[in-house]
């Protein structure tokens, strides 16, 4: 049975000396914004309060206030809240033994222990013990129990007091897997002062933090990100100069507005330009420690528009490299971000350009240095922001009309043609991440506002002056939404009207490439259409289907024969098919298409073969025929197409 952490909360009324019902919530501890420290916090469960804050304190770790009253009830003097006598009263003994616990291992990890170059001392290892003791006084003056009534005290603090002492040991044993907190402007002090003196003992904090408990990490990640550090440091290097020389804070001139870390950041340039690679050296070995911390906010921080280049630069500095790699110059020079249609939302642009760093990051700066947990992090962050990114555009119906107005426009011009199926398709793989719901909506809504979704990607493949690349886009376009859903691509073929007929059965005569697959026409407008077709190469009246076919037969670019395969091949697979989906698909292909899938093989190790590649050079149309075979094998295998060859 999961643990429950509803508290009453009671406040002690001076006055009367009775205990005062505050209100009852779910307690947690944690890292608490508003108080700047790991903090105490009861949000309320009851109907018509629901989500206000019954109680937010600190936990005090100046003086050791609390007490435990039975198996149920913790008590303390709160400081923080102007010297009030407070009690939780716990609905489960377990959550109020997790609490204890917790409570325990944060006062028994005082201040002076916080991760520093000496490490923590001997002193500060008894005062954690001392801390501990003195918690086996007991305090009768606590209220009754909120939810069971009146329990045994002196038979709930004995046994609590075992567990405690037990917790305190596990906990010491640990090292830093304890919680911890402090006081704020304590632990700034603690800090090593960001600047190029104090770099040696930079590297050492943060490689101390990175072995810490993710309790400790989330709350220096706080600290180094707080934009007050520089006000702070400032109100404390007026006190120390009141005792100390002029020069004692002549290294303390900190940015105003700027946080530790990006204080620290700063000195890059300096250090770049005066060329102190054993600086730059230790520079890097701390942004890599810092990126180990594996916090999400510092991740974020490091890869802002203000600080991601400095980062890439700092990152240059490996010292285990022979040769200084020339990220910075690469970005600038190659990396251009291109926007096919203006993206208005500075939100979803900024979760672009995050993505690109996220990748650059992990896969350029630091993969060899990054460990699982944080290549899962940057992982996570990615695919969320991949998520979001889908979600906006296909939600943006005016963004998806312009997006499709331009691919199908006659006066496109082609390379903008090809961006814009580049980024279609990398709306698809990010939509391949999302749940099935969410993914459903995303292609109902490309193909609700496109007005022809495979359609328009059809016209593509037949022209023949789309390049190799453009046309691999496409067929991962009709793989990824295969792969989603078959039956909205099956649907499509089954509703166009045209098919072709069979080829000719005569072993001498070879179908000409122009007239590979092509429907007969049916009118006199349709025979006109054919014979100016046939200036275009035969493509453009080929329905889809023929058009996977033919470039599977003829395709100058592997990639596109190998993706026509595999389209193919996801697309006649009769265990993915309805039963009347299978009657009906199955029929129009074994009709009017499985004859030329198969028609290359009537002319294997003939003397006429070579007129089925009459583009081809001789040495070549032999390795084409036999490549076209091997991809045939594979499009047929496991489907029931096998039976009937």
């Amino acid at each position: 049975m999961a643990i429950s952490f509803r508290v009453k909360v009671y406040e002690l009324n001076q006055n009367s000396g009775s205990w005062v019902d505050q209100g009852t919530g779910v307690v947690s501890i944690k890292y608490l914004q508003n108080v700047l420290s790991m903090g105490l916090q009861v949000v309320s469960d009851e109907p018509d309060r629901l989500g206000n804050v019954v109680l937010e304190t600190k936990v005090c770790v100046s003086q050791d206030v609390y007490r435990r009253q039975g198996d149920t009830i913790i008590t303390w003097t709160d400081d923080y809240l102007d010297k009030k006598e407070l009690a939780l009263s716990f609905q489960d003994k377990d959550a109020a033994q997790e609490i204890w616990n917790k409570l325990c291992n944060i006062q028994g990890w005082v201040t002076s222990t916080a991760p520093t170059p000496e490490g923590k001392t001997k002193k500060d290892q008894e005062k954690g013990k001392e801390n501990v003791e003195s918690k086996k006084e007991n305090n009768n003056n606590g209220p009754n129990d909120g939810f069971k009534g009146n329990g045994d005290a002196d038979e709930g603090n004995e046994q609590g007091d075992d567990n405690v002492e037990e917790n305190s040991n596990s906990a010491q044993s640990q090292g830093g897997d304890a919680d911890q907190n402090m006081s704020y402007k304590t632990a700034v002090n603690e800090l090593p002062e960001p600047v190029e003196s104090s770099l040696k003992d930079i590297l050492v904090f943060f490689d101390q933090l990175v072995g810490t408990a993710a309790m400790v990490k989330e709350f220096y990640a706080h600290l180094v990100l707080d934009p007050n550090y520089s006000e702070i440091k400032a109100e404390q290097t007026k006190e120390e100069k009141k005792d100390a020389n002029d020069n004692a804070s002549s290294n303390r001139s900190f940015e105003a507005g700027k946080s530790y870390l990006a204080n620290l950041l700063q000195l890059f340039d300096a250090l770049e330009n005066e060329k102190k690679l054993d600086s730059l050296h230790m520079l890097f070995e701390i942004v890599k420690a810092v990126a180990l911390l594996n916090e999400p906010k510092l991740f974020q921080f490091l890869l802002s528009d203000e600080y991601f280049m400095k980062v890439v630069g700092i990152l240059e500095y490996d010292p285990d490299l022979h040769e200084k790699p020339l990220h910075r110059e690469y970005i600038k020079k190659h990396v251009k971000h291109r926007q096919v249609i203006p993206v208005t939302d500075p939100e979803i642009l900024e979760k672009v350009h995050q993505n690109f760093r996220i990748s650059f990051f992990k896969d350029v700066l630091l993969p060899r240095a990054l460990d699982e947990s944080t290549f899962a992090l940057l992982g996570d962050m990615e695919l969320m922001n991949g998520i979001e990114i889908a979600t906006a555009f296909h939600g943006d119906a005016e963004f998806l009309g312009k997006l499709f107005t331009l691919l199908k426009a006659k006066d496109t011009p082609k390379e903008k043609r090809a961006e814009t199926v580049a980024f279609i398709q990398d709306l698809c793989n990010l939509a391949k991440k999302m749940q099935v719901p969410s993914r459903h909506a995303f292609y109902r809504s490309l193909i609700e506002k496109s007005g022809n979704f495979f359609g328009t990607f059809a016209d593509i493949l037949a022209d023949e002056e789309s390049t190799g690349s453009e046309r691999v886009h496409v067929g991962d376009i009709l793989k990824l939404s295969l792969e989603h859903d078959p039956e909205l691509l099956r649907s499509y073929i089954l509703d166009q009207k045209r098919h072709p007929g069979a080829p000719s059965e005569d072993a001498n005569v070879v179908v000409p490439v122009s007239d590979f697959a092509k429907p007969e026409p049916s009118s006199d407008d349709e025979k006109k259409a054919y014979e100016s077709d046939k200036t275009n190469g035969g493509n453009f009246s080929l329905p889809l289907m023929a058009q996977l076919i033919k470039r599977l037969v003829y395709d100058p670019e592997p990639g596109m024969q190998a993706q026509s395969c595999d389209v193919l091949r996801i697309m006649l697979d009769p265990e993915t098919m309805e039963v009347n989906e299978k009657e009906n698909f199955l029929n129009i292909f074994y009709k009017h298409y499985i004859q030329w899938l198969v028609y290359p093989l009537n002319f294997a190790g003939k003397e006429n073969a070579s007129l089925m590649y009459p583009d081809k050079p001789a040495e070549e149309k032999t390795a084409e025929g036999a490549k076209y075979t091997a991809y045939l094998i594979h499009s047929l295998y496991n489907t029931y197409l096998m039976k009937i060859l």
